[in-house]
């Protein structure tokens, strides 16, 4: 039965991969449009049910069977050898088609993907197809030549060529199954379909100026540019205005590639098919790909989702992790120093220096010596390490000015001892202000985040001892200042909140996230890592679930539940991050995702921090479906949510509340009991779930 449920499963993906999908029933909606022409239907089901059967025996990767990938060529090959294959030919052709697909398809991704980052689309389609046919020559002795199927239907008097276009891919020129492909097409992406629709329409005007055929158009030219605009406007791009051009480019450019590749292959007999789709495409990808930046239109990091599920995941990761500097930065220093002097500050921050920055330490009664202050060293942040913001190499560095008594300053030595380290392209930071003596590091050492650069002292013009900090865009000593920020910072004494990108105000309390936290070592989930999770709903529907820890080929991180269904992670220094979740939302998977988004490591016992949702992870209506189709060129805002702590002995609680459209709340809660996550639930209002968690030991 097993084997029954994974064969179904990879044949209708095999469909669905066809429009790029993995959905099961767009995969349905595709396998009914083959069987408008029985034949051709019947055909092509065991076309790809045997391919499938044959690369599992062989050992060819499980992912790629289960979800479609490994069939979607031979499905496309055995619907064109029903046009043309009769009577004793199958059981000499058939089995050469499934070993000839296979393997082209197999020897191509390894070349394509592995070697070029380039997906192999249907290139061994075209391929075995060619190869097929000319075995096909051979046996007859004559030309044969790809006449496409007929539908027993009359016309429509409206709109039947347009829906031809859409059939032509199943070779179907037909509206009955063209209106099947178009429903599919719009259930998997309303931005995929905007996309193709746009570059069909490119490709038609382009066509009609060049006086080409009705015929033409519909039976070859059309579906390519259709399939070009949604690759790279929906698919292997992240979905923008960019890409819109993109896709619109790429559909005329199909015509005129497909116009000259049937002149190449007149002489030989061979039909154009996928070719025109397959070479815009992979060229346009590849080329795009040598850019250096990051400017749009950008290609999608992975494929396998819709266009929507990119978009979101790409603009919640940019909302969640984009910050105002380039290189995520740390706190110079150890402990909890307040901000005496901010940006625009009264004393020295003004002008060209307006973004630096002042600190000291403070006592619990906020005074920030011992005595009367007079010497140095009553100065509680008087040496105390100074440390890099981030890895850099040192570039400047100023030793030798002395330390001024409290009150006094030197005014030939503005900045004193300092280290200047470079920390990304036209980014440069500098502390200031140190102790003679004390600096650790020599220019063209390459340090560590953290790592102690120095000692807190008061040289140069510092009539107190403080650390200055600043950023700059050049290594030019008390050259003009950049906006500086600072991530995953704790403020305040208890209770305290994280932020995860903070610009210091003068007075406020901050420190870095210590990293002292249990949660560090229940939210470690190495590989191999099991637990069984208990889940009930609020409908009180009950099951259990194994969830099992994974790590791929990339050093991916993830759970995996076995009842389907992805959840990608991440476990840093000083923070644990879930970056996205693939799958049903009744799944134990569904709610960590909700309620641990993010958790940073710290030892304090009331935290509150803030984060973002991706908004498609929460609801599936229609409202989202018609949001979708203006979704890559109106940006819609991921969604806020607020998460706080508290912590009572061995136990912690983690809260989750987040506003939802329509007036509804979300809340959300994770318990530990030590180091151990013990049981998590979310309740949106209309729908909750509760999970029990036990580790597999």
């Amino acid at each position: 039965m097993n084997l029954v449920r994974w064969l179904a499963a990879g044949v209708v993906r095999s469909y669905a991969q066809i429009l790029f999908s993995r959905s099961l029933l767009v995969g349905a909606l595709l396998m009914l449009a083959t069987f408008t022409a029985p034949w051709m239907g019947a055909v092509g089901l065991l076309g790809v049910s045997a391919t499938l059967l044959l690369g599992r025996g062989l050992g060819f990767d499980r992912a790629a069977t289960e979800g479609g990938l490994l069939g979607y060529n031979p499905l496309l090959l055995f619907l064109g050898m029903a046009l043309v294959v009769e009577g004793s030919e199958w059981w000499a052709l058939a089995p050469l088609g499934v070993l000839g697909v296979l393997g082209i398809h197999v020897a191509l991704e390894g070349g394509l993907r592995y070697h070029l980052r380039l997906p192999v689309l249907s290139v061994p389609f075209v391929l075995a197809s060619w190869l097929f046919l000319s075995l096909l020559v051979a046996a007859r002795g004559e030309l044969v030549f790809l006449h496409l199927s007929t539908v027993g239907v009359a016309p429509l008097p409206w709109g039947d060529a347009f829906l031809q276009t859409f059939g032509a891919l199943l070779f179907l020129p037909h509206w009955l199954p063209g209106l099947i492909v178009l429903i599919a097409l719009v259930v998997h992406t309303r931005i995929g379909a905007v996309h193709g629709l746009f570059s069909l329409l490119a490709a038609w005007g382009l066509s009609r100026s060049l006086g080409l055929t009705d015929a033409l158009f519909v039976q070859v030219l059309g579906f390519n540019a259709l399939l070009s605009g949604l690759a790279l406007g929906g698919v292997l791009f992240i979905p923008s205005l960019g890409s819109l051009l993109l896709a619109v480019a790429g559909g005329a450019m199909s015509v005129g590639l497909g116009l000259g590749a049937l002149e190449l292959l007149r002489p030989w007999g061979l039909p154009l098919l996928t070719v025109p789709f397959n070479a815009v495409v992979l060229v346009a990808t590849y080329a795009l790909g040598q850019r250096l930046g990051d400017r749009p239109p950008r290609l999608a990091e992975r494929v396998e989702a819709s266009p929507e599920e990119t978009l979101h995941r790409f603009r919640t990761r940019v909302q969640r992790f984009q910050t105002a500097v380039s290189v995520r930065l740390r706190l110079p220093f150890r402990g909890a120093w307040t901000c005496t002097q901010g940006n625009d500050g009264e004393h020295t921050h003004r002008g060209l220096w307006r973004h630096g920055l002042d600190f000291e330490v403070q006592d619990r009664a906020g005074a920030r010596f011992s005595g009367d202050g007079a010497r140095v060293e009553d100065w509680h942040c008087y040496r105390l390490p100074v440390v890099a913001m981030a890895a850099g190499t040192v570039v400047r560095v100023v030793d030798g000015v002395p330390d001024n008594a409290p009150g006094e300053m030197n005014l030939a030595a503005n900045w004193g001892n300092l280290v200047m380290v470079h920390y990304g392209v036209d980014l440069f930071g500098m502390v200031a202000h140190l102790s003679p003596g004390s600096l650790q590091v020599k220019e063209g050492q390459v340090v560590s985040a953290g790592q102690v650069l120095g000692l807190c002292g008061a040289s140069g013009r510092s009539p107190v001892p403080h650390l200055h900090v600043q950023l700059q865009r050049t290594p030019v000593v008390g050259d003009p200042t950049v906006p500086i920020a600072f991530h995953d910072v704790v403020i305040g004494d208890e209770p305290t909140s994280l932020s995860r990108e903070h610009l210091p105000a003068e007075g406020e309390l901050i420190r870095n996230a210590d990293g002292a936290s249990a949660l560090a070592g229940a939210l470690a989930w190495p590989m191999g890592f099991r637990m069984m999770a208990e889940v009930e709903t609020g409908e009180g529907a009950r099951w259990r679930e194994e969830i099992t820890s994974h790590v791929d080929l990339l050093g991916r991180r993830s759970l995996r539940s076995d009842r389907g269904g992805v959840l990608w992670f991440e476990v840093g220094e000083r923070s644990f991050v879930i970056y996205d979740h693939e799958g049903s939302r009744d799944s134990a998977l569904y709610g960590l995702y909700a309620a641990l988004a993010r958790v940073p490591f710290d030892s304090a016992r009331e935290l509150e921090w803030d984060d973002l949702l991706n908004p498609r992870r929460l609801s599936s209506s229609v409202r989202t479906w018609t949001a979708d189709l203006l979704a890559a060129f109106v940006p819609v805002r991921s969604q806020p949510i607020a998460y706080r702590w508290r912590v009572e002995g061995e136990q912690r609680v983690v809260l989750g509340e987040a506003a939802l459209p329509r007036g509804r709340a979300l809340r959300t809660s994770a318990e530990f009991q030590g180091a151990e996550l013990t049981r998590i639930s979310v309740d949106n209002g209309s729908r909750a779930l509760r999970a029990t968690l036990e580790v597999v030991r």
